[in-house]
């Protein structure tokens, strides 16, 4: 009916994800506003293009009549007849022959550019095509094409879902841990969410990803000091660097605290998200140090890798060094690039905002506890941890095979821990940039179960339920709040300045 109707209606819009101060009436019902701050106010005399403007621009869609129908029976406030709310399924005579007349015309403009059609869609006056890069540019160019948009995918909400969940035996403490508010029983419950779709981007010493945990999940990526195959540290395993930060049974004396921190955030035995892609990025040589410079590098490879990939990311630091601030501006651009941070707070029990990455604000910063919910003796604290997740005596993969594992501590540990949650959330909320899951994160929390910890740092446990019914709210979009401002840029480091395995 659009364009036919020419008598003004009232505006009421829609959305399949909760949108904060939106009402939801019943488990059949969208999340609806009318009238409210949430569409910009009152709107009751206005034109179709209008209305589906006023829907956009809050992030949601005009209802369908069917929607309005169940809304309005809901006893929601529906101060006019349905009739005479714009819906997007008016019906009316002329629209079918505009539609056809519109895809015709946009038929032909694609085939000339070499296009290939997909679908012809009449009711929204479009065609979805296969366009190379060329074809993408004359579409984009053509002044009589109203718009070129992408065709995203569209995923039905989870309470329409049940999602088959994986109960195994727990090897490692920690993953045992964080499946529930309080002690272990021997199992680790993913919550049916695996991180399938997500990718998690382990910058470290490097990855053995041929190790059995990964089941092939785990992918080359890039090297800091060995890019292209041809520099001189390239192939030593005891102080030097390997090709795209793939450890082989050639370098297998090469550092294994990249391949126990990947096998943490995303084994199949040993890991939180066992179903995410891991992708390997080396920005600490295999005798575990590395610069500054190499890894703001490793970030923006990262950041870069992650868009022509076109997935949602999570890096994940398991490294620091004192002083302050050091890669706020790498972490920052991450961020605004939807690449969420997640580092290490330091194992010095010292004060967490001396150190970096620990110290950045958009950073996600993890203290380590042990397996009686007490602080880690080597954790770092203070205002700037954000979270705390089990880092002392922690199995998982090492590099001596491909079925090698070992036990190690450190706040290094509980790094990755958090990594896989923040991987699982991003597969089950991939439209969530990192800022709103990082409140999911804080959100599901457990509170007040540590011990041990000084009274300036806070007390929250990672917890993964992901589909307790009770903290629906931890997974609805909201609006998260402004970043804090970044801090001015650091003093140059220290000639041979270095970061240390956290």
């Amino acid at each position: 009916g659009r364009g036919t109707a020419v008598d003004p209606h009232e505006v009421r819009c829609c959305s399949d994800v909760g949108i904060d101060g939106w009402a939801r009436h019943s488990a059949t019902c969208p999340y609806t506003e009318s009238d409210g701050p949430g569409i910009g106010g009152c709107h009751h005399e206005k034109t179709y293009e209008q209305a589906e403007a006023i829907c956009s621009a809050a992030g949601a869609r005009l209802c369908t009549k069917e929607e309005l129908e169940t809304d309005c029976a809901a006893g929601t406030g529906c101060g006019h007849d349905k009739d005479l709310i714009w819906s997007s399924s008016v019906e009316a005579s002329s629209a079918s022959t505009n539609g056809q007349r519109c895809v015709s015309a946009l038929r032909a403009k694609a085939e000339a550019v070499g296009a290939e059609i997909m679908y012809e869609l009449p009711s929204i006056e479009a065609i979805a095509v296969h366009a190379s890069g060329t074809a993408l540019s004359e579409l984009l160019a053509d002044e009589e094409i109203q718009a070129v948009t992408a065709n995203c995918m569209i995923v039905l909400p989870d309470s329409e879902m049940q999602r088959a969940r994986s109960i195994s035996d727990a090897l490692s403490w920690g993953i045992d841990r964080i499946d529930s508010r309080s002690g272990t029983d021997g199992q680790y419950d993913d919550s049916g969410v695996t991180g399938s779709g997500s990718l998690v981007y382990i910058l470290d010493t490097g990855v053995r990803i041929s190790h059995q945990d990964f089941g092939g999940r785990a992918e080359a990526g890039w090297s800091a000091g060995c890019p292209t195959n041809s520099e001189s540290g390239c192939g030593d395993a005891n102080s030097g660097w390997v090709y795209q930060g793939v450890i082989t049974e050639a370098t297998s004396q090469c550092n294994g605290h990249g391949t126990h921190c990947a096998s943490t955030a995303g084994g199949a035995t040993y890991g939180v998200a066992e179903g995410t892609t891991i992708i390997t990025v080396q920005v600490l040589n295999c005798g575990g140090s590395g610069s500054t410079a190499g890894i703001v590098a490793g970030i923006e490879w990262a950041v870069a890798d992650s868009k022509d990939r076109g997935l949602p990311a999570v890096i994940s630091m398991s490294l620091g060094g004192g002083g302050a601030n050091r890669f706020d501006a790498a972490i920052n651009a991450a961020f605004a690039e939807g690449v969420l941070s997640v580092v290490a707070a330091g194992n010095s029990n010292a004060d967490a905002c001396d150190y970096s990455p620990a110290s950045t604000p958009l950073a996600v910063t993890v203290g380590s506890t042990t397996n009686s919910d007490a602080k880690s003796g080597f954790s770092n604290h203070g205002t700037c941890v954000d979270i705390h997740a089990p880092g002392s005596g922690i199995t998982a993969a090492w590099v001596g095979s491909d079925s090698d594992t070992t036990t190690i501590s450190g706040t290094s540990m509980a790094c990755p821990h958090v990594a896989g949650v923040a991987a699982q959330i991003r597969a089950l909320r991939p439209n969530f940039g990192p800022g709103q899951v990082t409140t999911s994160l804080l959100c599901f929390a457990t509170p007040d179960t540590i011990s041990g910890l000084p009274s300036n740092t806070v007390n929250e446990l990672l917890f993964n339920d992901l589909d307790d019914a009770a903290l629906l709210e931890c997974l609805q979009a909201s609006s998260p709040a402004p970043p804090t401002p970044p801090s001015p840029p650091p003093s140059p480091p220290n000639p041979g300045s270095s970061c240390e395995l956290a």
